[in-house]
This record gives structure tokens, C-alpha cells and sequence, in this order.
């Protein structure tokens, strides 16, 4: 994919997050079923937890941040019916998202401050700007996180670099989590992915060779004229993804979770490498 149509792509997402963030973020309050697992992996709920830093890339409506509350919550309430003394846990959230309409959409209340900033991650990915980008914007977190987005990142190359800033944001042995949207599993969504491909090709004046393969324009609620770039995620890409991320990286679980099939999203849990 040339880089005039992975930018074109990318001001679609964009335009569509800004005008339709109040939709969106509607759709959009309930976690997701994998969300449990990768934090039992992370070991967020060890009763020797006190405090946590964690990273949310695409962090939309900060849902995850509600749902990490929650479980932490949860896991308070737990110790103390264990006569275990109280904890106390300190977060340090770092959010970024490119939408930020989308983040004050959310009618979450977080019980910790919330340090967002904007960043237009396709665009740095898109123009190669990424190299350390994350690690230096931010601290070493112990929990790195992109869910909902990598299917918003047009090429492997700009993928591979994602995972690559995610992990270096992280602290040796800190946990990084990501999904990939699988929605070619769903036989209503594959026919419809199909359907307003064609339409929005048509009405934008792209050829489907300038998509590449697993790439497709998806519509929004019977909109008119309202697509997203969004790219299927098969088994060998994201076997390639671990593989590109092995010299920084263990990969701690590989798993299918979400929607009413539970295969919707995979996600990786990896556990970055401890300095030897």
C-alpha cells in the first residue's frame, strides 16, 4: 500500500471517530469477555499489589479503565473478606487516542487521575516517526494495552512498529496486551464487510488493488457515506506478529475471545524480557 492511500485511509478513521464519537462511544460501555484474562495473566489481582502503571493506546471512551476499576475493586473487597489488611493501590493511567471528542464522551468515572494525550498514532506509524516515540513520552509502565485499533493500522510493517513502541514502553518483566479484530469469522459481518467495501470503493474512487489483502471499508449503523478502514486479521499474520516481536518479547498466551461466538477478537499477552 502506497503511503497517499494509507493516508487517505487514516483521515477516513478520523472523520469518522470525530463525527460519529457520541455513536460510537454509545455502542461501546460494556468490557469486552477477554479483558478478564489478560488481567488474571497480568497479575493485576495479586493480593501483593500496591501500586500499577499502565499504558491504554487507543484508549476511546476509557472503558478498559472502568473495567480495570472494577476489577480491582473487586479484588479489594476480596482481601478484606480474607482478613488480609486493607491495600491500597496507586494507579498511574497514561491514555492517548487521536479522538479526543471521543474520550470526553465517556461516562466513566475513574477513581484516579488520567493523564491523556493525543496522538495520532497511524500518521507517526505511517510517516516512520514512531522510533521511541511512546518510550519517551511516557514512563516504563507495567501494563501496556492496545485493544480495538490494530485493525485501524494499514501494512504488517506499521503493525510490527506498534507492537515494537508498546513494548518499549513497558518495564522488563511488564505485561503487553493487544487484540486483533477478527471480524471475517462472523458470516453476517464478512457479507456485509464485503458489500460496503465494494460501495465505498466505488463512491471514493479507490481500486481494490490499492487495498491489500484482509483490508476492507466498513459502514456504520445504515450511515450514508460513513466507512472505516478496517483490516481482517488471519492466523499467519498474527503468528508473524509474535515472531517479529520475539527478540523483546515472550509471548505469555495466544487466545480467541468476545462476541456472541467467542472467536471475534485473538488476543497476544506478552511478557516483556527482562534485561540480561
Amino acid at each position: 500500500m502506497n503511503i497517499e492511500i494509507a493516508r487517505r485511509l487514516n483521515r477516513l478513521n478520523t472523520e469518522f471517530y470525530q463525527a460519529q464519537a457520541a455513536a460510537f462511544s454509545q455502542t461501546r460501555q460494556a468490557p469486552w469477555q477477554g479483558w478478564k484474562k489478560v488481567v488474571e495473566l497480568a497479575g493485576i489481582s495479586s493480593y501483593d499489589l500496591r501500586t500499577l502503571s499502565v499504558l491504554d493506546v487507543a484508549c476511546g471512551n476509557l472503558r478498559f479503565g472502568d473495567f480495570l476499576a472494577h476489577t480491582l475493586k473487586m479484588s479489594c473487597a476480596s482481601e478484606k473478606s480474607a482478613d488480609v489488611a486493607e491495600p491500597h493501590t496507586s494507579v498511574a493511567y497514561y491514555a492517548v487516542d487521536n479522538c479526543v471528542s471521543l474520550a470526553r464522551q465517556s461516562a466513566f468515572l475513574l477513581p484516579w487521575d488520567v493523564e491523556f494525550t493525543q496522538i495520532d498514532i497511524v500518521e507517526e506509524l505511517i510517516s516512520k516517526n514512531t522510533s521511541g516515540l511512546l518510550e519517551s513520552t511516557f514512563p516504563a509502565v507495567d501494563l501496556s494495552l492496545c485493544f480495538g485499533f490494530m485493525h485501524h493500522v494499514s501494512t504488517q510493517a506499521a503493525r510490527i512498529a506498534l507492537i515494537q513502541e508498546l513494548l518499549g514502553a513497558t518495564r522488563p518483566g511488564g505485561t503487553c496486551a493487544i487484540s486483533f479484530w477478527q471480524f471475517m469469522n462472523s458470516p453476517k459481518l464478512a457479507s456485509r464487510a464485503q458489500e460496503t467495501t465494494a460501495e465505498a470503493l466505488d463512491k471514493l474512487g479507490i481500486s481494490q488493488a490499492d487495498l491489500e489483502s484482509n483490508d476492507f471499508l466498513l459502514g456504520w449503523q445504515e450511515c450514508p457515506h460513513v466507512w472505516r478502514y478496517c483490516h481482517h486479521f488471519d492466523a499467519d499474520e498474527i503468528a508473524a506478529l509474535v515472531n517479529a516481536s520475539s527478540d523483546l518479547a515472550e509471548l505469555q498466551e495466544c487466545f480467541s475471545a468476545d462476541g456472541r461466538t467467542g472467536n471475534l477478537n485473538t488476543y497476544l499477552v506478552f511478557r516483556k524480557k527482562k534485561l540480561s
